[in-house]
């Protein structure tokens, strides 16, 4: 079956519009990009966006969602057969595109979950996008200049699942060549009958039993235990994780919800004054408690947060009196430029504002090739 076709032209991109039928079945391989939060002025060096041309004022400008690269993207996809794919069926939507002699499907249950594909088709680079919003999609010819482009993908934890050499701009290897890795691909490549069984718990780690009830901080902290206070800082991530519990703080089902900086000091700051009226009493229960003394930043993954943002969280934690401010991510694993020098002259300004203030950087891997050369064995 042939896709509808129309050339188009959209902000001097060659585009293909095509329909999306039903027919044949696809297998991917593909890697989770990392994400790039809305840029602060430390950072826009690294951006080619012209930030000097805008209507509306940048400081009103607020996250929509997702970051920057935050919806993992699927490069040089593996196609197969259709005859021998099982977890496709026979009517399932796809994306279809036929160049010259080479005709492909995409499943739209995949692109559900990644929304880009960065391929060669016939020979010609071109990035394959859908829209869960509008049900639509476009392929744009990939090719600026006789050099391809590639969009959403993450150089460093594609060349960990794939085990490509990843070289820097001055010849440094970065990441050295390598079999590929399974078990990080299995951390966050989708499987089709997961998404057909939506069955179990929306807060499996009943952690909406301990955010405040009555009031505007309902489900954007948790304070299970006195003497420290979780903070949901981010919405997002850098990738997808298949096992992560906390998929209702990306799509509301309990009423999670990030929390300002602001919100936060002052809540801290309220509770550990109210406790000291009572004398360490709970006036409820009248159970022993103990003031708030450390903050755990989380999320989703705090560090997925421009530095201008993690200043904020520092000043507050600051503010409030907060001995160990503790930042929980994963970053370090999936996007390790991440941790460069603006972060750390960040932290040092803090530092010299709040110098009873001492920071612990909580880091989360899933798997030891994350972080460890591996061979064939």
């Amino acid at each position: 079956m042939k896709p509808n076709k129309t050339i188009s032209r959209w902000n001097g991109w060659k585009s293909l519009k095509i329909s999306t039928p039903f027919l044949v079945g696809i297998c991917f391989v593909f890697c989770a990009n990392i994400a790039q939060a809305e840029p602060s002025p430390q950072d826009w060096e690294n951006w080619l966006t012209d930030f000097s041309r805008h209507s509306v004022p940048l400081e009103e400008i607020i996250s929509g969602g997702p970051p920057k690269d935050g919806i993992p993207s699927i490069s040089n996809p593996k196609f197969v057969p259709a005859s021998e794919i099982e977890t496709i069926r026979p009517r399932e939507p796809v994306i279809a595109l036929n160049i010259g002699n080479d005709a492909r499907a995409y499943p739209i249950s995949v692109l559900m979950w990644h929304e880009i594909v960065n391929d060669v088709v016939d020979g010609k680079p071109v990035t394959v996008t859908y829209c869960p919003l509008c049900n639509s999609a476009i392929v744009f010819d990939a090719e600026i200049d006789s050099k391809r482009m590639m969009f959403g993908t993450n150089p460093h934890y594609q060349a960990l699942t794939i085990g490509e050499e990843l070289i820097d701009g001055e010849g440094k290897v970065l990441v050295p060549k390598m079999p590929p890795s399974k078990a990080i691909g299995a951390l966050i490549l989708p499987r089709l009958h997961e998404s057909m069984d939506m069955e179990g718990a929306k807060d499996p780690s009943n952690q909406m039993n301990f955010t405040p009830n009555s009031n505007s901080l309902h489900g954007k902290l948790l304070h299970k235990y006195d003497e420290i206070v979780l903070g949901y800082a981010s919405p997002t991530c850098s990738a997808h994780c298949r096992y992560c519990y906390r998929l209702d703080l990306f799509n509301k089902d309990t009423g999670k919800t990030s929390v300002r900086p602001e919100e936060l000091r002052d809540y801290i700051i309220n509770y550990n004054k109210q406790l000291e009226e009572n004398k360490g009493i709970d006036p409820e229960t009248g159970e022993r408690r103990y003031p708030i003394r450390e903050l755990l930043l989380s999320g989703g993954d705090i560090m997925v947060l421009p530095n201008k943002t993690l200043y904020k969280f520092a000043v507050a934690a600051g503010q409030a009196g907060i001995h160990i401010l503790r930042f929980g991510t994963k970053e370090i694993a999936f996007r390790p430029e991440r941790f460069d020098d603006a972060m750390m002259e960040t932290f040092k300004i803090v530092h010299e504002q709040f110098p009873h203030l001492h920071f612990n950087i909580v880091s989360h891997y899933t798997h030891p090739d994350e972080f460890l050369l591996r061979d064939e064995n």
